[in-house]
């Protein structure tokens, strides 16, 4: 009896991994294809980045791919086309990295903060010594040549400078991951990316015949369901 108690819970155990294994693959899988669409071809140069982004900035390859997603979505719907919104999400990425471990902040909260600024939320990114105010936005968009008068500045210049701004107001984090790459915090920050690649590794392994049965599952249950039954 305890070696069938054993047994069971080593089995509940493995089902349990495996289990988080395809919702890993499953995430992965999902947020490679919400890139392709919204990079087009400068996707490639996403999926480079995001496969190699746990030991270069301590984000997993899921991370990397849902953050840079998110944010080149937000900057193609502004006005962006998908090379430049690559190009700035990549970078914002990257930069969330190493803001978060220069002021010992999650990168997620970074990254939201980010989000924030580039549409005009100024308060975030406050907090991480960036200042978006509205007049130095337009400061800015008419020192870097986006418009010739304030009246002219777009809604695509304004984030084209809030960019700029927090690229300027950042620079003492940046390259910080790097630096301080084996500090403790930094080391269990690219575990957390390793081991969630990994699992995501794992569930790619077994998404083939776990989708095949599920698909078996649902035509039995589609059956059962129907008007005349079994």
């Amino acid at each position: 009896a305890k070696f069938f108690d054993m047994a069971q819970q080593a089995l509940g155990a493995f089902i349990g991994v495996m289990q988080g294994a395809l919702a890993a693959a499953r995430d992965l899988t999902e947020q490679q294809t919400k890139n392709n669409f919204v990079f087009k071809e400068s996707a490639a140069a996403i999926r480079t980045f995001a496969s190699g982004a746990a030991e270069s900035f301590g984000i997993s390859e899921r991370a990397a791919l849902s953050a840079t997603g998110t944010i080149g979505n937000l900057l193609t719907a502004i006005g962006q086309t998908p090379a430049e919104a690559a190009d700035m999400s990549l970078a914002l990425v990257k930069l969330a990295s190493d803001v978060s471990s220069f002021n010992n902040v999650a990168s997620e909260d970074v990254l939201r903060a980010f989000q924030a600024a580039l549409v005009g939320e100024a308060e975030p990114a406050r907090r991480l010594g960036v200042n978006i105010s509205m007049a130095r936005v337009e400061a800015e968009a008419l020192a870097m040549g986006l418009a010739k008068t304030k009246s002219a500045i777009t809604d695509a210049d304004k984030v084209t400078a809030r960019y700029a701004i927090i690229m300027e107001d950042t620079a003492n984090a940046q390259g910080d991951f790097a630096r301080t790459s084996e500090n403790l915090a930094n080391q269990q920050r690219t575990f957390e990316a390793n081991t969630e690649n990994l699992s995501a590794q794992m569930g790619r392994f077994v998404e083939g015949p776990a989708a095949g049965f599920m698909q078996f599952l649902n035509d039995v249950v589609s059956r059962m369901a129907g008007p005349t039954g079994v």
